[in-house]
C-alpha cells in the first residue's frame, strides 16, 4: 500500500434497543420456545386428522375424545416446556449476556450492572435500526467518517421537531425493512463517504463485504470516479476473519451503546416510561441517535484500538511483510507464522 494511500472499513450492524440489557435474543425463537410451538401445532394437527377421518353422527364422540386427548396432551407438553425454560433460567449466571426473559431483573447491592425487562410484546424487542460503520486506519488528529443510522419506515412523516433532536454527529438514514439495500449505498456514498473522503488526499481503499448495494456497478463507479477511491471486497463468508470492523471493534461500538442505555435508565422516569411500553417510536429514534453518537465519539477517540483491528486481520501488510507477526485472524491460531512460511517459498523459488 503506497504511502498516500488511506485504508478504511465498513461495514452494517444490526441495534435491538436493550439487547445488552434485558437479555432477549431478537428472531428465531429458543429450542425451548419452539418445542411449545410445536406442541400447540400437534394438537391442531391432531383434531384436524381426527375430524378428517370420521364419518356420521356415530363417529362425533369418537372426534370429540380425540380433540381432548389432543389438548391435553399439548397442554402437557406446554408444561414441560415451561419447567425447562425455568430450569434454564435459574442456571443462567446472573447478569450474563446469554440471560433469558425469565432471568430476574434484581442486582445484589454494588452491582455494577442492573437487568431490566423489555415489555412482552413490546416493539423494542424489534430490530430498530441497522448501523453503517466505517472508519479509517490512521485517523489521527483528524475525525473519522460519521456514523449512520438507518432506521425502519419511509421517513416520510418525521416532524422537524423530531430532526432537530437528532444528535449531530450521526447520519440518519430510512429504509422500509433497514437494510443497507442499493439505494441507501449510493445515498451513504454522497451524503457520509463523500465529504469525509475529500478531506483525504490520494487514493482511498475501501475494503468491504459483497454486500448486494456495494458491488453493483454504479457504486463501485462512483467511489472510483468521484471520490478516488477503490472499492476493494474481501473473499465471500470470510468476514468474520478479514474484516477490521468485526475485530472486536463492532461490538465494543455496541458495548458503548448499551452503557449509554444504561445512563439513560437510571433516571426514574426514564425507566417508569421504558417498562410501561411507552417509549413512542419518536422517541426511540432520537435517544438512538444519541447514544450511538456518544458512543461512536468515543471509539474513534481509541486510535491504538482502530489500528490494531486493522492488524489483526491483515489489511495493512506492506509488500515487504515487515508487521506479518500482527495479523492474527479470529480462530487462527498460527496464521502469521504459516504466511510467513508460504512467503519464503515464494521467495526461494523467485
Amino acid at each position: 500500500m503506497a504511502a498516500e494511500e488511506q485504508a478504511a472499513s465498513v461495514n452494517a450492524e444490526g441495534v435491538n434497543a436493550g439487547e445488552h440489557i434485558c437479555g432477549e435474543p431478537s428472531g428465531e425463537p429458543s429450542g425451548e420456545a419452539a418445542a411449545v410451538e410445536a406442541a400447540e401445532a400437534a394438537a391442531e394437527a391432531a383434531v384436524e386428522a381426527a375430524a378428517e377421518a370420521a364419518n356420521g353422527a356415530a363417529a362425533e364422540a369418537a372426534v370429540e375424545a380425540a380433540a381432548e386427548a389432543a389438548v391435553e396432551a399439548a397442554a402437557a407438553a406446554v408444561e414441560a416446556a415451561e419447567n425447562v425454560l425455568r430450569a434454564v433460567a435459574a442456571q443462567t449466571t446472573r447478569g450474563s449476556p446469554k440471560g433469558t426473559a425469565l432471568q430476574d431483573t434484581y442486582a445484589e447491592k454494588g452491582s455494577k450492572e442492573v437487568w431490566i425487562n423489555t415489555p412482552s410484546g413490546s416493539s423494542l424487542e424489534k430490530r430498530q435500526c441497522t448501523l453503517q460503520v466505517c472508519y479509517a486506519a490512521d485517523a489521527r488528529g483528524r475525525a473519522q467518517c460519521r456514523l449512520a443510522l438507518i432506521f425502519r419506515g419511509l421517513g416520510q412523516r418525521i416532524t422537524a421537531l423530531e430532526k432537530e433532536s437528532w444528535d449531530e454527529r450521526v447520519d440518519v438514514y430510512f429504509q422500509a425493512n433497514a437494510w443497507a439495500d442499493r439505494d441507501f449505498c449510493l445515498k451513504w456514498l454522497e451524503r457520509t463517504y463523500g465529504p469525509w473522503a475529500e478531506t483525504i488526499e490520494g487514493e482511498k481503499i475501501l475494503l468491504m463485504d459483497n454486500l448486494d448495494g456495494q458491488v453493483h456497478l454504479p457504486f463501485r463507479t462512483q467511489c472510483k470516479e468521484r471520490w478516488n477511491t477503490l472499492a476493494w471486497y474481501f473473499t465471500p463468508n470470510c468476514t468474520d476473519l478479514l474484516q477490521p470492523v468485526d475485530r472486536h471493534f463492532a461490538q465494543y461500538l455496541k458495548t458503548l451503546i448499551a452503557a449509554e442505555l444504561e445512563l439513560w435508565l437510571e433516571d426514574d422516569d426514564n425507566l417508569a416510561k421504558w417498562e410501561s411500553g411507552q417509549f413512542t417510536a419518536s422517541e426511540r429514534r432520537v435517544s438512538l441517535t444519541h447514544w450511538c453518537g456518544k458512543a461512536w465519539d468515543k471509539v474513534c477517540k481509541m486510535d491504538d484500538f482502530i489500528e490494531k483491528s486493522f492488524k489483526g486481520a491483515g489489511c495493512l501488510l506492506t509488500a515487504d511483510m515487515s508487521e506479518l507477526e500482527a495479523v492474527a485472524p479470529q480462530n487462527m491460531p498460527g496464521y502469521s507464522r504459516m504466511l510467513a512460511a508460504e512467503l519464503r517459498k515464494v521467495q526461494a523459488s523467485n
